[in-house]
């Protein structure tokens, strides 16, 4: 954008008050392999239990966290014939259910006994368990790569391509709503309802359901339907044909391809993305955490899992697993009213002045990208910027200050 004396800046009113967090970076903490006994650093799997521990399905074998100590069952310590843990789900008896990548279902009562659901002794067709779930009659479900299977504590069902409506057999997750409907996602089948009697299934083609995959599938508290989608964003289906799709073009989440998404208890929804890091999508607001605004060291995101509606667990692809504490008030940065830490004006030449004393300055965009950074200087330019709404960020060793502006 070329500067001319015509152009300015407005800062919009949307002051903190003093000492509050705009739902920014709380505290951040990372435990990885090298750091912590965590076995492996990808983590594609979380849930926590009725103690609050920790569960962690990695590619190295299966961890447990009670927020001090770790404990690490693999094949070489336990039970288990497979250390990739795909799949894990807490029973209202606080047993931990785990689905392997090659050596079936697992049932862990964590007093020491364990069970085992494979092809060899079950009824089952497939050994790459990726889903569990129970219904609300406490009958098993889980998804496999051959099809959806059902357990009524004495016989397996198996539902495939050949048997039923199905027209995939890669079933990728599977929720249960308060009616006792189960909720599936397929690879390449589109996103399919059962109802005890007959599937539903909604594809492209046929529906407003805009991609044939589903890799996740969250709840809200109306058992609206959202859905994590690999080339279609975040898709809410709402009721019958009401549906909402929400990508890169026409809203801020920063890209299509989404691994998982989580709800809160106020409705925020939380969205692990392929490359881009973790969107929240929180009372009509778009925001990003990357690598380079936060505290995340990969933007390659895999799994998710909130934590007494305060900590967000977040399972990565290269780094590890990271804690989240979102209302730390013990974060790193105080946030101070903005009338007292921003006094900016713009020049002529295109400078924006900075006239309080602070150690750096970042300027980035609503979707999360670092668009400046300068240290211990009191102005940035601004000669390159396009026209558009910005978050300028100013740090000192031990407070923050943060506003959005408008550049034109």
């Amino acid at each position: 954008m070329r500067v001319s004396t015509f152009f300015r800046i407005a800062l919009l009113l949307i002051f903190l008050s003093k000492g509050a967090i705009l739902f920014s970076q709380g505290a951040w903490q990372i435990f990885d392999a090298q750091n912590s006994d965590l076995p492996e650093n990808t983590v594609r799997c979380l849930t926590i239990d009725q103690q609050n521990k920790k569960w962690v399905g990695t590619d190295g074998g299966l961890a447990v966290f009670n927020d001090t100590i770790w404990q690490v069952f693999n094949t070489a310590n336990s039970p288990l014939s497979s250390n990739s843990i795909r799949a894990l789900h807490v029973d209202k008896n606080n047993h931990i259910w785990i689905g392997t990548f090659n050596g079936g279902l697992y049932k862990y009562d964590q007093e020491g006994n364990w069970l085992n659901y494979n092809t060899s002794n079950s009824a089952i067709t497939d050994d790459f368990v990726r889903a569990i779930a129970f219904d609300t009659l406490n009958n098993l479900w889980i998804g496999t790569t051959d099809g959806l299977h059902f357990f009524d504590g004495n016989n397996w069902t198996v539902f495939n391509t050949a048997n039923s409506t199905l027209s995939s057999n890669n079933i990728t997750t599977i929720q249960v709503g308060k009616d006792n409907r189960k909720f599936i996602g397929t690879i390449n089948g589109g996103l399919v309802y059962y109802n005890d009697t007959a599937f539903t299934v909604y594809y492209n083609t046929t529906s407003n359901m805009p991609d044939n995959s589903a890799l996740h599938i969250a709840l809200d508290s109306n058992d609206f339907r959202w859905v994590a989608t690999p080339s279609a964003g975040l898709v809410a289906h709402l009721n019958g044909s009401a549906w909402q799709v929400f990508h890169e073009l026409n809203s801020g989440i920063p890209a299509s391809s989404v691994n998982y998404v989580v709800i809160d208890k106020a409705q925020s929804k939380f969205l692990a993305m392929q490359q881009n890091g973790l969107v929240i999508f929180k009372n009509g607001q778009w925001i990003n955490y990357t690598s380079a605004n936060s505290g995340l060291p990969d933007n390659y995101l895999l799994s998710l899992t909130i934590e007494k509606d305060s900590v967000l667990w977040i399972g990565t692809q290269n780094h590890g697993l990271v804690k989240w504490n979102m209302y730390a008030t013990n974060s790193i940065y105080k946030v101070e009213a903005e009338n007292q830490c921003l006094n900016t004006v713009i020049t002529t030449n295109g400078e924006l002045l900075l006239r309080n004393n602070f150690e750096s300055a970042e300027i980035y965009s609503l979707s999360g990208q670092l668009c400046a950074i300068t240290k211990n200087t009191d102005r940035i330019s601004l000669g390159a910027f396009s026209s558009a709404v910005y978050l300028l960020v100013l740090k000192n060793k031990d407070s923050i200050c943060r506003q959005k502006f408008y550049f034109k």
